[in-house]
């Protein structure tokens, strides 16, 4: 396949460098022949490689954050009821305060089932769900520098790299039902006991069980 796109005529590594990243700078990278490159050129395939990286991620968390999104991987009602009781010492769950939980619980049947399909711990996969909701919201400007945008021009020419301890910092500072860090750990725990009880309702696996 790279011999073949090779032999069409010369890539313009310099011109994927100097753009965003876009269906053909993606088609030059996955058939590129590194050996095959002058110095210059594979300078420039790596710049064009890390802005399509960057559209790729940003890709990736439009997708997990809109997976997240209540009832899409799920219905999360009666897990959003169990977390209520949980996180309340009177063990309220009137439907206010379970209503308060619907966007965690909605995350952690997307987790869930992100876990499953990526072959990672269901903890992992609820920090890349969270990451992708924080990064399409409360950072949503920022994600635009790293391809958050769909047709934006900031689209596949961020850096990656400059934006993960920005979403740190915010996982870190938040409170309330939708925080993460060890809130985020116990509705796991809950989530995995509902899972284990036949109360997952999720889409793959778990949808026949609901």
């Amino acid at each position: 396949m790279g011999a073949d796109a090779a032999s069409v005529g010369p890539v313009d590594w310099a011109g994927h460098a100097g753009s965003p990243a876009d269906a053909s700078s993606l088609v030059d990278l996955a058939g590129v022949l590194a050996g095959s490159l002058s110095g210059a050129e594979l300078v420039d395939a790596i710049v064009a490689s890390e802005k399509a990286l960057s559209l790729l991620t940003g890709l990736q968390m439009r997708l997990l954050a809109a997976f997240a999104v209540p009832f899409v991987a799920g219905d999360p009602m009666r897990l959003a009821a169990r977390l209520a009781r949980k996180s309340c010492a009177t063990g309220d769950d009137s439907p206010e305060q379970v209503q308060l939980f619907v966007p965690d619980a909605a995350v952690s049947l997307a987790a869930a089932e992100v876990a499953a399909a990526l072959r990672i711990s269901p903890v992992t996969a609820g920090i890349r769900v969270r990451e992708a909701e924080t990064m399409t919201t409360v950072l949503a400007p920022t994600f635009g520098g790293v391809g958050g945008r769909s047709g934006g021009s900031g689209e596949g020419q961020g850096d990656r790299g400059a934006v993960c301890p920005v979403v740190g910092g915010a996982h870190r500072g938040g409170a309330g039902p939708g925080a993460p860090g060890r809130r985020w750990v116990e509705h796991q725990r809950v989530a995995g006991s509902d899972r284990a009880g036949g109360d997952h309702g999720g889409p793959g696996r778990g949808a026949g069980s609901a």
